[in-house]
């Protein structure tokens, strides 16, 4: 093009009215020069970046030199299209120049970053509309939530389960209520169980839409909470409800139960999945041999399981009537707490029967068993139990829940020296059993 300096690399810009041996040079099309902001002359000046300036690039070291100083100049320039002009202007120093889209997504990238480490935003309550809570099962299993069965074993946990799967699955009305639902699906989990053997044929005797209930397939790699096969599930099939029996098994190899520190980001996370699909995320569980602590002590693992669900089941034989079972709500978070619930097994699926009144603790026998055994005796049981289902067990946690079962500090060194147990420390985490 006859007449038309082109910039290069290595070059420099004449702008008009200079002047050639060839003439004067003129604008091609008139057009006001912007005023320079601040931010552009601290830039030019050198103030603008932190560190060294850019220097010539060459390939192989373009695309993180560049997004380092893109970071840099993100978080001086808070306005996007200034510093995308003055990202583009430094992209000239790498050899050669990189594709003016590869620069704009790292400068993406860079404000994503910084988002990320921004402070705590305040949210102002005013602004939050309430929410009535979504029930799966009034009051006993809310959607968006995590919650609990929990009993002894041999008192029909896994009935009790593919049950609860047939009615969500087909929308038949749940215990205590008329309403009928859409047919929704369904994820049970279980471990303990053969798919085809059990599980199947129990949801078949309770009823269930099998086409409604789904399992993730764990393939040679155990699924545990925080694997994200979970959540794709949750996206793909947005199941109204998620079963995990035993709920133990779906903790990583190394998890400590016993530590609130390592379940707490765990039950955390699927929380936040829960909420997220909301679904209603249910948990089996056994109890623990502490005959003589409450229903709700006897939940395995550090107090700070039974803090993270809003719902706790507790199923027991009835103590009066052979065959008979009894589903008792012994937490209620969200509302109050359910009536206990009557039913035994028919042709290997749940009967329901009648609405009572007893407590998980009466039905347990918890009180009578304290008073049948010494405290030494209690001790001795709840430290054999913690010990066979974590390992070890955090001496301070053990002191809390021993206390909630009137059990002094020295009865359980007594019990300590019975069973032969050593206390030692550990770094940042006191002494354990």
């Amino acid at each position: 093009m006859p007449g038309v300096d082109i910039k290069s690399r290595g070059g420099y810009v004449v702008a008009p009215p200079s002047c050639n041996n060839r003439g004067q040079y003129e604008w091609l099309k008139a057009i006001p020069i912007a005023q320079a902001n601040e931010n552009v002359l601290s830039f030019l000046a050198g103030k603008g970046l932190r560190g060294k300036p850019m220097g010539e690039t060459p390939e192989g070291n373009r695309d993180n030199t560049l997004l380092a100083q893109t970071y840099k100049l993100a978080r001086d320039f808070p306005d996007r299209e200034e510093t995308l002009q003055i990202a583009l202007a430094m992209n000239q120093k790498c050899i050669p120049p990189l594709d003016e889209a590869v620069v704009e997504s790292q400068l993406d990238r860079a404000y994503e970053k910084i988002q990320k480490e921004k402070k705590a935003n305040a949210i102002n309550l005013d602004e939050v509309e309430p929410e009535d809570v979504p029930w799966l099962w009034y009051p006993y299993i809310p959607e968006g939530k995590l919650s609990i069965i929990a009993g002894e074993p041999g008192v029909s946990k896994t009935f009790l389960e593919t049950e609860i799967a047939a009615i969500v699955s087909t929308g038949r009305p749940f215990p205590g209520s008329d309403q009928r639902r859409a047919s929704r699906i369904v994820c049970v989990q279980n471990t303990e169980d053969g798919i085809a053997d059990t599980i199947v044929k129990r949801l078949m005797a309770a009823g269930a839409d099998l086409k409604m209930v789904k399992m993730i397939d764990p393939g040679d790699r155990p699924l545990v909470f925080g694997d994200p096969r979970i959540e794709d599930f949750m996206r793909e099939y947005r199941p109204a409800l998620m079963i995990f029996d035993p709920f133990q098994s779906f903790f990583g190899a190394g998890t400590d139960l016993n530590r609130s520190n390592e379940t707490r980001p765990i039950f955390d996370g699927l929380l936040k999945l829960a909420q997220k699909y909301k679904v209603a995320v249910v948990m089996i569980m056994h109890l623990s041999k502490m005959m003589s602590a409450s229903a709700m002590n006897r939940v395995l693992g550090s107090m700070d399981v039974v803090a993270s669900v809003r719902s706790i089941i507790i199923v027991a034989n009835h103590p009066k009537t052979e065959g008979l079972k009894v589903m008792c709500h012994n937490k209620g978070s969200l509302a109050p707490e359910g009536r206990s619930i009557c039913y035994h097994i028919e042709n290997a699926a749940v009967k329901w029967g009648d609405f009572c009144d007893p407590s998980a603790d009466d039905r347990l026998s918890a009180v009578k068993q304290k008073k049948e055994k010494t405290k030494l005796q209690s001790a001795t049981e709840f430290l054999e139990s913690r010990l066979k289902v974590c390992g070890k067990v955090k001496v301070s946690e053990v002191r809390e829940i021993a206390e909630d079962m009137d059990i002094s500090y020295t009865t359980l060194k007594r019990a300590n020296e019975r069973l032969g147990l050593i206390e030692k420390r550990e770094v940042f985490a006191g002494g354990v059993f």
